[in-house]
């Protein structure tokens, strides 16, 4: 009963469309505006689309759909969620690493925007031209390309920039050098900015991302037209969508396009749960989850016009092919674009436009994968809240701690380290293997049990949800089943810009970071067999169902609700007020 009045009182979004838009603003993301546009022209353009598109009928759909739900029955983040799933009650703690993972590495890219924001106020932008401290005798200016004769040894102007004012990069992860200090700075306020976007609770949070999550919408809106308006742009866009059918019969375009939709979606990182359990508990989530597939895939969509049509015209006024100048990743985003940028008219205005898009999009994530741990962790220990400012001194504690990790980012080996946490962290087989247990939870664990709980929530019968119960059972499972297969019988060591190749040491890290989440599903399951009474048929049946207390509990809030909803009704106490 003491559980259950805990999750009653549990604080609620004010306003309907809160869910869309922190969940909107989470999940386009970086990953939206530089990862997809490149996967796609990677991968036969056309012929990916087709593949991604029909990931987010198999994964996406399901599997948003599922966290949504699972967060908005048990009102309560993802940490102790999936305890209504017994066998795979480790989820909660696989997607909190995975989580944690994401908290510390994906603040250094706002840091490397912030960076480039600072810079773009210059009245010559500083990776323009040669005249520099840190440049090298081989530098050539970006705006002087076509003029010069370029030896074996040139480097860019803009590369110099990158690689030897901002990152000071070393030659490899095993020399870590100095920490940069100007960017590190841009690393504390990113955090601090953070903080106190989300020290006040998920109703504040909310507030800030209805900003953060249209502006850069629009901002991409603007950069589009503009780009269509460039010489060259058609160019770039046909390389963008060329189809290539006959990329279809090649299982690699498959898992690039399975581990787009895990990742852009940020499926298996706890936050569609966290984000969930603020729903009232009749919240409409199967029209939120679809309408988020809207939101997300178009976003994906849509930038890649933005990025290949200055990219066309990039390759255009340097009279030379788009494949030559299109490059993925980090390359993209901070040396690709600030170099077209940079041959536009007022070219400060568009730097500043576009990296402030780019800050404005990392919030949008950072803000609820922070909310969504920091809940998740609280839910776990909800002692901490029982004190004065408990909430936000743990909120505190947790940023400053992360914020000290982050600085191994920040020295000169950091761009490997940002690099080997994002391969082996957030995506490949780590959230794909986590995306199965997800799936079986809710197809073979929860079964008919689960769905009469979703009937009831969304006032629909068995039948409106049968899509959702074979996709859970069968189709999702077996096709990502055969993504994890794959992924690690094409297993290739772990490399940055695809020349430099982690050293073994680094390898095994990197496969100690991704077991580090998933481990704990069977790990947990092991456990909780072993440590339970009675036959092992009985502790199997037993786990490998919904226990009856989630209908009952979900019973009782329906109840409440409906009475607090009621004309007439005095809500006195403020426990009750927080339930509307």
């Amino acid at each position: 009963m003491a559980d259950r009045n805990k999750v009653d009182t549990r604080d609620t979004f004010k306003k309907g469309f809160d869910f869309l838009f922190s969940a909107g603003g989470a999940l386009v993301g970086l990953g939206n505006l530089w990862r997809f546009p490149y996967l796609c022209y990677e991968n036969g353009g056309g012929a990916f689309l087709i593949s991604y598109f029909t990931f987010v009928v198999i994964i996406a759909l399901p599997m948003v759909f599922l966290e949504t739900s699972i967060g908005q029955i048990s009102r309560i983040g993802q940490f102790k969620a999936w305890n209504m799933f017994p066998l795979m009650r480790g989820i909660g703690l696989a997607s909190g690493v995975i989580l944690l993972y994401c908290n510390i590495y994906y603040p250094v890219i706002m840091a490397w925007a912030l960076r480039y924001l600072v810079a773009s106020f210059h009245s010559e932008l500083e990776w323009t031209h040669c005249n520099n401290e840190y440049n090298s005798p081989d530098c050539f200016s970006i705006l002087n390309v076509t003029n010069v004769t370029l030896n074996g040894n040139a480097t860019s102007s803009v590369t110099e920039f990158w690689e030897k004012n901002v990152l000071h990069k070393s030659s490899g992860i095993d020399e870590t050098g100095n920490v940069q200090w100007p960017l590190y700075l841009c690393l504390v306020v990113v955090w601090i900015l953070c903080y106190f976007c989300i020290w006040k609770g998920i109703r504040w949070t909310a507030k800030v991302v209805y900003f953060t999550a249209t502006a850069p919408i629009i901002m991409i809106i603007i950069m589009i037209v503009r780009g269509a308006t460039l010489d060259g742009a058609a160019n770039g866009i046909k390389y963008y969508l060329r189809p290539e059918m006959s990329k279809l019969a090649n299982i690699k375009v498959w898992m690039a396009a399975a581990s787009q939709v895990i990742y852009s979606y940020g499926i298996c990182f706890g936050a569609i749960v966290c984000l969930g359990s603020y729903n009232k508990i009749k919240h409409n989530c199967l029209r939120d989850s679809l309408l988020l597939l809207v939101v997300n895939s178009g976003a994906s969509f849509l930038s890649g016009f933005a990025v290949f049509s200055v990219l066309g015209f990039m390759a255009k006024a340097q009279n030379t092919t788009v494949e030559a100048v299109a490059e993925s990743g980090p390359g993209l985003v901070f040396l690709v674009y600030p170099h077209a940028l940079s041959l536009l008219p007022i070219p400060q205005f568009w730097c500043v436009l576009f990296f402030l898009t780019l800050i404005l999009l990392g919030f949008d994530g950072q803000f609820v994968y922070l909310e969504s741990w920091t809940t998740g962790v609280l839910d776990f220990f909800p002692l901490i809240k029982s004190f004065r400012f408990g909430k936000e001194l743990f909120i505190a504690s947790a940023s400053f701690i992360m914020c000290v990790i982050g600085i191994t980012m920040t020295t000169e080996g950091g761009i490997y380290v940002f690099n080997l946490i994002d391969t082996f962290a957030a995506a490949g087989w780590s959230t794909t293997t986590l995306c199965v247990f997800e799936a079986l939870a809710g197809g073979w664990i929860g079964r008919d049990a689960y769905l009469a709980c979703l009937g009831k929530i969304l006032n629909r019968g068995p039948r409106a949800l049968l899509y959702f119960k074979y996709f859970w059972r069968y189709v999702t499972p077996a096709s990502l089943t055969m993504m994890v297969f794959c992924t690690l019988y094409f297993y290739q060591p772990a490399t940055y810009n695809k020349v430099y190749v982690y050293p073994p040491w680094a390898q095994c890290l990197g496969i100690s970071i991704t077991c580090s989440s998933i481990i704990w599903v069977p790990t947990i399951a092991i456990y909780d067999l072993v440590a339970a009474t009675g036959t092992l048929q009985s502790r199997l049946k037993r786990a490998c169902q919904l226990p009856g207390y989630v209908s009952e509990n979900l019973n009782a809030k329906l109840t409440s609700e409906n009475e607090i909803s009621k004309p007439g009704v005095n809500v006195a106490s403020n426990e009750l007020k927080e339930l509307i």
